[in-house]
């Protein structure tokens, strides 16, 4: 059992291992990289929320129209449905600014 939380975990053990962007401790800002963290795209949209909600000040994530034929990193993609509703979630929380 425990095998198996580290194997599903794996990628996201140090997901949040930064400092607060507020703390002070840091003048750069903090990307967040959820697709790669997650390696599974079912955890993508969690982690991208929980990381805009910590103070990331940007997210790094990938988006394929076809992820099962991607050359790589097909299974932590969105879908390009996934990621607009990633977008307008962001949006309510005052992550992503609305569209001109």
């Amino acid at each position: 059992m425990r095998h198996d939380l580290a194997e599903k975990t794996r990628f996201s053990r140090r997901c949040f291992n930064f400092p607060p962007t507020d703390s002070g401790e840091s003048h750069l800002p903090v990307v967040v990289d959820p697709s790669h963290a997650a390696g599974r795209r079912d955890q993508v949209i969690p982690l991208a929320l929980a990381s805009a909600a910590a103070g990331a000040s940007g997210l790094l994530i990938e988006v394929h129209s076809a992820p099962d034929q991607a050359v790589s990193d097909g299974p932590q993609s969105l879908l390009p449905e996934e990621f607009g509703l990633l977008c307008e979630r962001l949006r309510r929380m005052g992550f992503v600014s609305p569209a001109h």
